[in-house]
């Protein structure tokens, strides 16, 4: 995402969206409600077609999943204070956190940045609901997609950003 004044340009937003385990993908954007076409604004992940998880948590893999098809997406304006989001291929039916990371993008801007380095700051989470330790639910668990605001103090410029992750046999 690019903010330009004052406005941001989402450029690959879901490149770090990890499935770490799971079986479906995050194909769509939604900004203000729009859901935008499938892999558009997103890079197509190496489990486009397949679903396939990562299950190795030091693998490159584990941060942006695009390894193999070296993919990139078209970039898309944002006002800062926008309402954002992602779309599934399906539902959330894995229990687990979502949590919304972004990553300024570097000079070179976020079609090739690849979130590598201490540069991700959170902005959004749906994690567990306990009552004290008996029981625990995740409120994520059963959505079609997410949405968040986008911070209205954001500077201008190009962004990366969310992941969800849910752990259950990863090695």
């Amino acid at each position: 995402m690019r903010l330009s004044k004052p406005l941001l340009q989402l450029s690959s937003l879901l490149s770090a969206i990890t499935l770490v385990r799971a079986h479906y993908t995050f194909p769509s954007l939604v900004v203000n409600g729009v859901t935008t076409p499938a892999w558009v604004n997103v890079r197509k992940t190496n489990n486009y077609n397949t679903q396939a998880p990562v299950t190795d948590v030091t693998s490159i893999d584990f941060r942006c999943y695009t390894s193999e098809t070296q993919a990139t997406a078209t970039t898309i304006d944002v006002a800062a204070g926008s309402t954002l989001g992602i779309m599934s291929d399906g539902t959330i039916y894995h229990p687990g956190s979502v949590n919304v990371y972004m990553a300024h993008a570097s000079n070179n801007g976020a079609a090739t940045f690849a979130g590598d380095g201490a540069v991700w700051f959170k902005v959004y989470e749906i994690g567990a609901v306990t009552n004290g330790g008996t029981s625990i639910s995740w409120p994520a668990q059963n959505l079609p997609g997410i949405s968040f605001t986008v911070p209205r103090n954001l500077p201008s410029g190009q962004y990366l950003g969310m992941e969800w992750k849910a752990f259950f046999s990863n090695s």
